[in-house]
């Protein structure tokens, strides 16, 4: 009985536990994980014999290890990943945010990690053995903890090896290796490995394609619509005979319509997509592109069209420095940002600026400066995760009332309706007479696959 109280059994079983639990949580497991978190644990472990303050050092560790399990659990919620040491420049994304869209990614499972925490505390209060240091048992530690490291080392295939040396499947590394081991192999990585380029990105072609669809728009101004979490898979569908989207439904018939559009986004979420749809190119898959890269040039979309006469801006009712844009858009050409402080954000629908009231407003700026050629970027809000309504929209999703899907779609057609607002009053201000309007969505609503299986395998018998 007195073995298996052991403060060392017990650190030891109940971090492999964590570490387990994660990954049946999350992503599933490779048993071999048990192998690579171990080595890990042992590691930490030997070290406790060089402090007689024992129950303190594993307290800590202990804390460190439950932080790593319930930070990677809530970033798998919204993501489907694991966390980087890299996202840290991301974390006052988080702070800019009100506090409810935050925790609404919180479940009770991302916390069942803190038990760790609480038998380490109590054996911090309650355990009066006095521990002494073992340099014998912290060499014998040590080279258990190795000979575990030659036999996971003795395990990997050519295609371990080539994940391993690459960041992209952070989620395959933590399934076969353990999530310590994940951590850890991460923080080498990006502190050793991952180089900041610092120069102009240019990309050109020796040959130009011609079709039907060249100069159709030349000299046109242009305004691009960035729609917050617009999926084209609620297009041209309905909810009790009602359309979600009957204004993109009829500027789809209407106009161009390209379905195969994908978002390419990475963690840097609408800014990525930004990113991609400006340059024509891929956001890093390590960090976050708008953070990182903050003094690279790029050519861009806005930069071709100010060479060619334009005056090129991006509108956006949230905080100016939200993904860092204050800083980017100077480097992508642009020659004003209209944010927050321009407009007057009384009227405010989850994260902020309604929708309609930015697109009101933003119509009348663009009025203002509608006597020479511009493009501009106008980035919708409202239809943005967690999906507030604040109870001012009206719109019935029937057997998806008081879902996240339901709110979802609640929101999506608000974002239709304000879009329409949008295009009737650039018509009677007669800005659609020389103006190309794109729209294109950011990214996925960012819902869990249960969400998906209620819309399309909704029981109405049982409910």
């Amino acid at each position: 009985m007195k073995k298996l109280l052991n403060i060392n059994f017990i650190f030891l079983l109940t971090s492999i536990f964590s570490s387990f639990l994660l990954l049946y949580n999350t992503c599933g497991f490779n048993i071999r994980f048990i192998i690579g978190d171990l080595c890990f644990i042992i590691f930490i472990l030997s070290f406790s014999y060089l402090f007689k303050n024992k129950k303190l050092y594993l307290f800590i560790w202990s804390v460190i290890l439950s932080a790593i399990c319930i930070i990677n659990s809530l970033y798998f919620n919204e993501y489907n990943d694991f966390v980087s040491i890299c996202l840290i420049k991301t974390f006052n994304q988080a702070l800019n945010l009100p506090s409810e869209a935050v925790t609404s990614v919180f479940e009770i499972n991302d916390f069942i990690y803190l038990y760790q925490i609480v038998i380490f505390l109590l054996y911090l209060i309650f355990d009066k053995k006095e521990y002494i240091k073992n340099k014998v048992k912290f060499k014998n530690s040590v080279l258990t903890s190795f000979s575990l490291f030659v036999i996971l080392i003795l395990t990997l295939n050519s295609n371990d090896i080539y994940r391993i040396s690459n960041e992209w499947n952070k989620v395959y590394k933590a399934r076969n290796f353990g999530i310590y081991t994940y951590q850890l192999s991460d923080v080498i990585y990006n502190t050793f490995k991952y180089v900041k380029p610092n120069k102009t990105i240019n990309l050109s072609t020796k040959e130009k394609v011609s079709n039907e669809y060249t100069n159709i728009f030349k000299d046109r101004n242009v305004i691009f619509i960035h729609a917050e979490s617009v999926q084209s898979m609620f297009l041209d569908k309905t909810i009790d005979g009602v359309e979600i989207t009957p204004n993109l439904n009829k500027l789809k018939e209407t106009g161009l319509y390209f379905s195969n559009f994908y978002s390419q986004e990475s963690v840097g979420t609408s800014s990525d997509t930004e990113y991609t749809f400006y340059t024509s190119l891929l956001p890093i898959g390590v960090g976050t592109t708008f953070l990182d890269f903050e003094s690279n040039n790029f050519n861009t979309i806005q930069k071709a069209l100010k060479n060619n006469g334009y005056y090129t801006f991006s509108m956006h009712g949230n905080t100016c420095e939200y993904w860092n844009r204050n800083k980017m858009y100077p480097k992508f050409s642009y020659d004003k940002y209209y944010c927050y402080d321009t407009y007057d954000l009384t009227d405010k629908i989850g994260l902020g600026l309604s929708d309609t009231s930015f697109f009101l407003q933003s119509a009348d700026i663009i009025n203002s400066i509608s006597d020479k050629k511009f493009a501009a970027t106008l980035i919708m809000l409202s239809n943005h995760t967690p999906f507030y309504t604040n109870g001012k929209i009206d719109f019935n999703t029937s057997y998806l009332e008081g879902t996240m899907l339901g709110s979802y779609l609640k929101l999506l057609n608000y974002a239709d309706k304000s879009i329409g607002l949008f295009i009737d009053k650039l018509d009677k201000l007669k800005l659609l007479d020389n103006t190309v309007v794109v729209i294109y969505g950011d990214h996925d609503a960012k819902l869990k696959k249960e969400n998906y299986d209620l819309y399309y395998n909704y029981d109405f018998n049982t409910k």
